[in-house]
């Protein structure tokens, strides 16, 4: 049986802020005591299970406080330092470039290239796919971006599901998007390797971007 009672207070330290940081605290905190709001029911599911295991998995909950911790976080250290950019953002963006990338939680687009605020219009989805787009309409005609980058990474569980072929009946949503990549697989299958070096499902990256 799982039990654990956690409280949001160590989210949210009672320091002083500036008045313009004071919503985004009342917004941080609000949200911090949802979260305690929901360890309590978590707390009572607890109670009622009787010796069986709970429901609702500690981890879930755990995975939100970690959330909401780094909100509070960025509220508290970051946000002060971005102000100025945040001001000038605040009614137009001028990026320079298109950023195509997976939405793999390991592919982190600012990080990788060391961008800031509105330097970046990201388009992120399942394998990096670059079917017909309103963001590349959107970021050419409206935007006027210089640039248009596609990123591409290594074993990527979207290409390795094109490459394996073996789709799963309860992911048709997942089944038609995957279809885009299926022109590149194709080639790679009738035209040969683009990098032997590369594992199949990693060249497919790279052919279907």
């Amino acid at each position: 049986m799982w039990k654990f009672g956690l409280s949001c207070q160590k989210f949210v330290p009672k320091i002083k802020f500036t008045d313009g940081i004071e919503v985004a605290r009342r917004d941080a905190q609000a949200a911090a005591e949802r979260l305690e709001a929901r360890l309590r029911e978590v707390e009572y599911a607890n109670t009622i299970a009787s010796g069986s295991e709970a429901r609702i998995e500690p981890k879930r909950v755990l995975a939100v406080q970690k959330l909401i911790a780094g909100i509070v976080d960025f509220r508290e250290r970051m946000l002060p330092q971005y102000a100025q950019r945040f001001k000038e953002l605040a009614l137009s963006q001028t990026p320079d470039v298109l950023f195509v990338t997976c939405s793999d939680s390991r592919v982190v687009p600012d990080l990788l290239a060391s961008t800031h605020p509105g330097d970046l219009f990201t388009m992120r989805n399942v394998g990096n796919l670059i079917p017909p787009a309103s963001a590349i309409e959107y970021s050419v005609l409206v935007l006027s971006v210089a640039n248009i980058v596609v990123c591409g990474h290594s074993e990527c569980g979207a290409m390795k599901a094109v490459m394996a072929n073996n789709p799963r009946p309860e992911t048709p949503n997942l089944i038609k998007w995957l279809h885009h990549a299926h022109a590149a697989a194709f080639r790679l299958e009738h035209e040969g390797a683009l990098d032997a070096k590369l594992k199949p499902h990693d060249q497919q990256c790279v052919g279907a971007t």
